[in-house]
């Protein structure tokens, strides 16, 4: 609302990128989207857990909401980032997945 509010523009009129909770980061960089969500094959968390529980800690969204918001989307990966990211890179989808797969703990 603040960036709005200063005339930012994000990314909503674009696509509804999965796994995002915000439509301000990256907006021109759709591929890094993929390097945030690496976290959470390692970690088991990205980045939705981590803006949710700075807005929990600025009491801007209770924990019970944060918590829906985590549940529900921190697993995902947008698929329009992953295809910027494997066309950038030269790679396929299933030679990122099994790339991915050496390192993941929770898919």
């Amino acid at each position: 609302a603040v960036a709005r509010k200063y005339g930012f523009k994000d990314a909503s009129n674009e696509w509804k990128r999965e796994g995002c909770s915000e439509d301000f980061e990256q907006i021109d960089s759709e591929g890094y989207l993929v390097h945030i969500w690496l976290k959470y094959c390692k970690f088991g968390f990205q980045r939705i857990s981590d803006i949710e529980s700075r807005r929990i800690r600025e009491g801007l969204r209770s924990r019970e909401d944060a918590m829906k918001m985590v549940i529900e989307a921190d697993h995902k990966l947008d698929t329009k980032a992953l295809n910027d990211f494997v066309d950038t890179l030269g790679y396929t989808t299933d030679e990122f997945w099994e790339i991915v797969k050496k390192w993941n703990k929770y898919l």
